[in-house]
């Protein structure tokens, strides 16, 4: 029986689920834990142990080594700064502050600070209409940060620019992952150096703050969460690996396409949330910004 060969259509839209329905299933439980008051470090750094874990398994099981010259070392560090450490505790100190759909919104904008990066590392060529998307991306921004009656309350607003270093941090990470890949770096490899070294950065902070969770207290109903981050990281992680491997960052920023909308939706379905015309017509930019950055992506790769 041969194997189903996929249209290069498909694929990519089977890549882009792959990264935004674990984000977005990501975002919901997050909210869940950190309005229950888990502590914030220790919920970022029990995930970047247990995943970590699971993928020393796979790897042994493969019997696949990590390689540590190096350029092997600095691709790791990179990644858990740029890809592990600020994206997660921005979106766990924003989460509980700011609606999931808001989060999600403010996600929009990383395509076109990937394509900003990206010209200027030289892996992606200048097109005018990209540059007309960047310009619409930060008025559809703009929209959400500015207007008083934008958000629920002006007390959000110093949230938002905290969840903004999410996708500034992601733009910077997917980029210097394509530009600095070494050799002999798969990205199961990828993922497990990633975590490990993520959770070695986070043993003296987590320690200093008193914020180790150790599933006591008022919270320890909440231990289940646990695996289920795993779950999600998981599949998020090497979602984004392969993504970025097989397509580029500007490509792999795209996830937002279907992101966005389901965090919004999963915020008024699960949250009771609601959201001021503002808000809407922030999003309509954000994603018309999103179609003109991407919008020459195949016309770009059929040019020699």
């Amino acid at each position: 029986m041969s194997a189903v060969t996929l249209t290069p259509l498909v694929r990519r839209a089977l890549l882009l689920m792959w990264v935004a329905v674990p984000t977005t299933g990501f975002f919901c439980l997050l909210r869940v834990v950190t309005s229950a008051g888990v502590p914030f470090l220790g919920l970022v750094f029990w995930q970047c142990v247990a995943t970590g874990l699971v993928f020393v398994v796979i790897l042994a099981v493969r019997r696949t080594p990590i390689p540590l010259r190096v350029p092997h070392v600095r691709y790791y560090a990179t990644s858990a700064l740029f890809g592990l450490l600020i994206p997660f505790l921005g979106m766990t100190l924003a989460s509980p502050n700011i609606p999931v759909g808001i989060l999600g919104l403010v996600f929009t904008i990383e395509p076109a600070l990937t394509y900003l990066i990206a010209l200027a590392l030289l892996l992606e060529r200048f097109h005018p209409k990209r540059f007309v998307g960047i310009l619409i991306g930060i008025g559809g921004l703009a929209l959400i940060l500015l207007p008083q009656a934008s958000l629920p309350s002006r007390e959000m607003l110093p949230w938002v620019l905290v969840a903004l270093s999410v996708p500034i941090s992601w733009s910077v990470w997917s980029n210097l992952v394509a530009f600095d890949k070494p050799p002999e770096v798969d990205s199961a490899v990828a993922v497990c150096a990633m975590l490990i070294l993520g959770a070695a950065m986070l043993v003296l902070p987590v320690l200093w703050l008193d914020q180790l969770w150790l599933f006591t207290g008022d919270n320890a109903g909440l231990w289940w969460t646990l695996p289920v981050f795993v779950v999600f990281n998981l599949c998020l992680w090497l979602a984004c690996f392969e993504t970025i491997r097989l397509e580029g960052p500007v490509f792999y920023s795209t996830w937002t396409f279907l992101g966005t909308p389901l965090a919004i939706a999963a915020g008024m379905i699960f949250f009771a949330e609601q959201h001021s015309w503002w808000i809407w017509t922030a999003l309509t930019l954000l994603l018309g910004s999103l179609y003109l950055v991407n919008v020459t992506m195949v016309a770009a790769r059929r040019d020699p």
